[in-house]
């Protein structure tokens, strides 16, 4: 009995042609699993460099004051900065400014954010009061953190409220992304609420309901 080895048989064409499939998708696996990652490195970079998306609220209602030492008009208003974005990166808001359009259609009025405080409620007069915080800053708005911060508009020297329909828009300065925010409204003063306001002297602010999106 012959001990010769017995020959292999050679593969035909179907099974050599089953065998590189095999192997061809076998290869694709890993260099798939490569592209994804690479998809979502690029998407995480994408985000996390992404400008910070701040939104800007405005309140129910607006507070005025006039009169007294200074001679000129003061707005109190809270509104609040939100962050939306998906990122953790920081807004930077520089300052705010509240523009004022008288109701003959005159020339805007620049009111300048001066301070920050916060209102103080007395039982004995059932009254409202503001106290000081502190000087206009920059505020920061992240992810975590909101702002809203009483603001203390003053008014140009000289110039006061009387009766009428007011365009108001308050401006928020950005530091990181570009452009500035705006929010649009107005208010509606009656002859009976100026002589309210003038008697007063400034000592006292009244509160004005505000209509959005005038």
């Amino acid at each position: 009995m012959s001990d010769a080895p017995t020959p292999t048989a050679r593969a035909g064409p179907a099974e050599l042609w089953q065998r590189t499939r095999r192997v061809l998708s076998l290869a694709w696996v890993p260099l798939t699993a490569s592209l994804v990652s690479l998809i979502l490195s690029i998407g995480s970079i994408v985000i996390a460099t992404r400008d910070p998306s701040v939104v800007l609220i405005l309140p129910e209602q607006i507070r005025l004051a006039q009169g007294g030492a200074g001679g000129n008009a003061i707005a109190y208003l809270q509104p609040t900065l939100v962050s939306t974005g998906n990122n953790d990166r920081v807004e930077v808001v520089r300052d705010l400014r509240l523009v004022v359009t008288p109701p003959d259609g005159g020339d805007p009025r620049a009111f300048a954010w001066d301070e920050s405080g916060r209102l103080l409620f007395d039982a004995a007069t059932q009254r409202l009061s503001y106290e000081y915080l502190s000087d206009a800053a920059p505020l920061l708005v992240t992810p975590r953190e909101a702002q809203n911060p009483l603001a203390l508009f003053q008014g140009p020297d000289g110039w006061l409220f009387e009766s009428g329909t007011y365009e108001l828009r308050l401006v928020a300065d950005r530091i990181v992304a570009s452009g500035s925010l705006e929010a649009t409204f107005e208010i509606e003063l009656t002859a009976d609420e100026v002589d309210q306001l003038n008697a007063s002297g400034g000592a006292e602010f009244l509160a004005i309901p505000i209509r959005d999106d005038p």
